[in-house]
């Protein structure tokens, strides 16, 4: 099944699931080596990235605070799937009340 999900009810692994694809974001991280111990195959898709130099075009979508955010959070002026997984689970890495942008109560991402 490509794309996802919704499920109603006990997952198994072993039975339901097919495969797990990940990021390449993901590569040599605890969640490819946790990956790896399921009894599923795991499958490397070409990769999602955003650069900081594409993102401040898009201040409408989401705002100028979160084009703000983004820039801070981004590694080397890129955003990944990691980076902001990081972010959303409060990472060291993630900026702080001396830059300006934290927010005031733990951070939700929505991606789409």
């Amino acid at each position: 099944m490509a794309g996802g999900a919704h499920i109603h009810g006990p997952l198994r692994l072993a039975e339901d699931v097919a495969e797990v694809v990940l990021d390449p974001a993901h590569e040599n991280t605890p969640v490819a080596d946790a990956a790896t111990r399921l009894p599923v195959p795991v499958r490397w898709h070409p990769g999602f990235r955003l650069h900081t130099d594409e993102l401040v075009h898009h201040t409408a979508y989401r705002g100028p605070h979160i084009v703000a955010l983004g820039t801070a959070l981004a590694e080397h002026g890129w955003l990944t799937p990691r980076v902001l997984g990081d972010a959303a689970r409060g990472h060291p890495r993630s900026p702080g009340p001396e830059e300006g942008l934290a927010p005031p109560r733990p951070l939700r991402l929505r991606l789409d």
